[in-house]
């Protein structure tokens, strides 16, 4: 791969996204910077004499803004590859969760914790949780903790909960939940929900630094640019499983300053980490390359499959439940954030979780009114008009979980919400109506941000019901949500998201247009090269 930062490619489908759709034949880039677009012949012009530029011939494949992925947790990515795979694939039941981690346990001495990712029980045989006893078939010689595929859920067994001191006297910590055994008087059964009962498990567990990490995060990065991903916002800067919010920020920026992180980073901080540091990280601290975003709340439970996003109805499949909210101190927390000029993000998932967030911001910005803030809620799944209307006249930034159209439409009508109120997840097309500049993102595990694309402009479950046809979008508006409008979140859309001269060489180049693919292929268009500062970070194949 080159590593030069002069670029000239030609013969392409170059789609700049800019305010006036223009199309260009060719762009080229010098020390970083996008210096000119136009025809064929404009471009040679400006290299023919400057044997610095390397040109690229692309016969007419496309280019695009590189893309942003604007919920990408790197680091935790970073640590799967340091976990048992507790996924589906290759997992098909609980059983085989339980072989896969009695398998890694062989070669862990004792005593020695034992990590499994991405557990989803939506998609196993038994569709039913983990527990402490069936983790204690695998082993009772290590402390184990499973996590699901996303979302604040940690699946424990019996020497985990020993060692974190948890029994049927502990209380439940603000705002989490340590699941009970029915009929036992308390006792846990190895569920916890929420990241304060997951804390009494994860600050026991020794934190990753830098060596630790590195090779995993070299994976997740590689990941990342075959994904076209030039860029990505850290929504949670905090404490993952095996890293601590302060190493994470100490990785990513030692990363950052030995070139090894290329990937543009924008880290929301979580609150906890925030007051840690005593408020010394401030919203837009940094430069192109790294910098502060802005700080993170967790809301409500998150997610709807896991029965804990806050809901002002209660699910299908539990008519007592109705998911949880994380933060009792919100309005307070929001509105001290606010006073010190943050931009915040809340997590929140269900409609009752996005009307607290929405409530917190109405009542700071009553209190310390702002300007173009920029504020955000992550996920934003289960909206009503009404939520629409207050996010507009306060500029709040949805950024949609649009994958979960795909991967739990189908029970989100069957099993957790019905027809009525599944047709109500992610109303793209009515906020893009309001005016509103939506964003959306990808899950945990890999980002896939065209994959994205297919779901907002499909809307397709995974049986191939279109989920509410009115709230699909074309094919422009679904690119600017991962381009243009995620530059537009972080306070960057003067220097990247769209291909215009000065701004950044970030782009990606794809085998086929999107837009003339139909659109449940959309994902599946090959990405042959990933472009960060003009040097060439991935090239499918090395064709380039």
């Amino acid at each position: 791969m080159m590593s030069k930062k002069t670029l000239a490619i030609i013969n392409a489908n170059v789609v700049t996204l800019d305010d006036k759709d223009t199309v260009v034949e060719a762009i080229a880039i010098k020390d970083g910077r996008i210096t000119a677009l136009g025809s064929n012949t404009e471009i040679k012009s400006l290299t023919k004499h400057n044997r610095s530029y390397k040109t690229i011939d692309l016969k007419g494949k496309t280019v695009l803004p590189g893309f942003i992925e604007t919920h990408g947790h790197l680091v935790l990515n970073g640590e799967f590859e340091s976990c048992v795979d507790a996924g589906s694939p290759p997992n098909e039941s609980i059983e085989d969760i339980i072989s896969s981690v009695a398998e890694y346990a062989k070669n862990k001495e004792k005593g020695e914790w034992i990590i499994g990712k991405g557990y989803n029980r939506t998609k196993l045989e038994d569709n039913k949780f983990l527990d402490r006893f069936d983790l204690d078939k695998a082993t009772t010689d290590h402390p184990v903790v499973i996590q699901p595929f996303s979302g604040p859920m940690a699946f424990v067994n019996s020497l985990a909960l020993e060692k974190a001191g948890i029994t049927r006297e502990t209380p439940n910590p603000t705002g989490s939940e340590i699941v009970r055994v029915p009929g036992s008087n308390g006792e846990p059964n190895g569920v916890l929900k929420g990241y304060n009962a997951m804390g009494l498990v994860f600050n026991l567990i020794p934190s990753f630094k830098w060596d630790e990490i590195k090779y995993g995060l070299g994976k997740a990065q590689e990941n990342y640019f075959r994904q076209g991903i030039t860029s990505f916002h850290e929504p949670k800067l905090a404490r993952f499983v095996l890293i601590k919010g302060h190493d994470a920020l100490k990785i990513y920026q030692r990363g950052v300053r030995e070139n090894f992180v290329k990937l543009r980073t924008n880290m929301m901080i979580h609150d906890k980490t925030l007051k840690d540091l005593k408020f010394s990280l401030e919203t837009g601290l940094g430069n192109e390359k790294i910098r502060v975003g802005g700080v993170s709340y967790i809301g409500d439970g998150a997610h709807i499959y896991l029965n804990a996003a806050a809901l002002s109805e209660p699910y299908l499949n539990n008519p007592r439940e109705k998911g949880y909210w994380a933060e009792p101190e919100i309005n307070e927390e929001i509105t001290e954030m606010q006073r010190q000029g943050y931009q915040i993000l809340i997590h929140a998932m269900g409609d009752r979780g996005i009307s607290i967030a929405l409530d917190a911001f109405e009542n700071a910005n009553k209190l310390f009114p702002r300007e173009n803030t920029r504020h955000r809620v992550e996920h934003a799944l289960l909206m009503y008009p009404e939520h629409i209307q207050k996010m507009k006249e306060m500029g709040i930034m949805p950024n949609f979980s649009i994958q979960q159209v795909n991967i739990f439409g189908d029970r989100f009508i069957d099993t957790f919400l019905g027809q009525e109120r599944a047709n109500r997840i992610a109303p793209v097309a009515s906020v893009l109506s309001a005016g509103i500049k939506p964003l959306m993102h990808s899950e945990a595990g890999t980002p896939c941000p065209l994959f994205c694309v297919q779901c907002a402009v499909s809307r397709k479950t995974n049986s191939g019901q279109v989920l509410n046809k009115e709230e699909r979008v074309s094919v422009k508006d679904a690119l600017k949500m991962i381009t243009t409008n995620a530059a537009y979140a972080s306070f960057e859309e003067n220097i990247k998201g769209t291909l215009e001269k000065n701004k950044l060489g970030d782009l990606v180049i794809l085998e086929r247009d999107p837009f003339v693919v139909e659109p449940d292929s959309i994902g599946q268009i090959p990405i042959l090269s990933t472009i960060i500062d003009g040097e060439i970070v991935y090239s499918k194949d090395n064709i380039f």
